[in-house]
């Protein structure tokens, strides 16, 4: 490709409580970030950027609140179990779990998700709409490809969060060829002698390595990688098994392993 990619970067971002974090110490704050840069050169950004501190804030505060709420609730035996356990030291309540910056790209789409009427941050729905019609305008314009990986967010309504599946079923529907990444260390299968050994192995693989550790756990904990998940198994079902490689070597199985995948529309 050379020094010019021949395809364009759009970054976009509608949550900024990871951005943000980057304020609140002293060491990230001396380091030069993409997403400050980008405040400082958007008139916009810089007139909602006080507004959008003070409802992170505030975010913050409910979080906290709604934790100490949910920690009084427990039954004493669980409190007991639960201070047994090593902790990590005690964040303040503007403190986010994580913290990031935006990724170097050509465009970026910046949505604050900030309520006007409520005040409150972390409304999603204008973004995914904004969304929803740039892929299709571009789609009618140009090639295009969606690619997803890890987990999806759960949504109790259709295109609540940019993280669940509803955009890449969006972009099935208008016909833009949608790729799931598997990018799960998983162990390797080894030979297999047909389709349904592959499978097989496969299952049991995931039961052992996957399914088995979260059903010990104490806490109800399901398993969120399903975007890896789905490729995964696509893999055992359709192609060599092995996640690790483009290549097909899968002719040397059973005529079944020729048949194509079915489309998601």
């Amino acid at each position: 490709w050379g020094s010019k990619l021949p395809f364009t970067i759009i970054n976009y971002c509608n949550i900024l409580a990871p951005l943000y974090e980057t304020e609140h110490d002293k060491a990230d704050s001396k380091i030069t970030c993409v997403w400050k840069d980008l405040r400082s050169k958007s008139a916009n950004w810089k007139a909602r950027d006080d507004a959008i501190k003070q409802a992170l804030k505030e975010l913050a505060q409910r979080q906290d609140d709604a934790k100490q709420a949910s920690d009084a609730e427990k039954p004493a035996e669980n409190k007991h179990q639960d201070a047994k356990l090593p902790h990590a030291p005690k964040q303040k309540p503007s403190a986010s779990p994580w913290k990031t910056d935006l990724v170097q790209g050509d465009y970026y789409i910046v949505v604050d998700g900030l309520d006007e009427t409520t005040e409150k941050i972390g409304v999603f729905a204008p973004m995914n709409g904004l969304l929803t019609e740039l892929e299709a305008a571009m789609h009618a314009e140009i090639p295009t490809i969606a690619i997803k990986t890890g987990a999806s967010m759960r949504c109790d309504s259709y295109g609540k969060n940019s993280s669940g599946l509803s955009g890449a079923l969006h972009c099935a529907n208008v016909g833009t060829s949608v790729i799931f990444l598997d990018a799960m260390v998983r162990k390797p299968l080894g030979d297999s002698k047909s389709r349904e050994e592959q499978v097989r192995m496969s299952k049991d693989l995931y039961d052992e390595s996957v399914r088995k550790p979260l059903m010990e756990r104490k806490d109800p904990t399901p398993d969120i990688n399903d975007v890896m998940n789905l490729a995964y198994f696509w893999e055992m079902l359709f192609k060599d098994g092995d996640t690790m490689t483009s290549d097909d070597n899968s002719t040397s199985l059973e005529a079944s392993s020729r048949r194509e995948g079915v489309p998601l529309h």
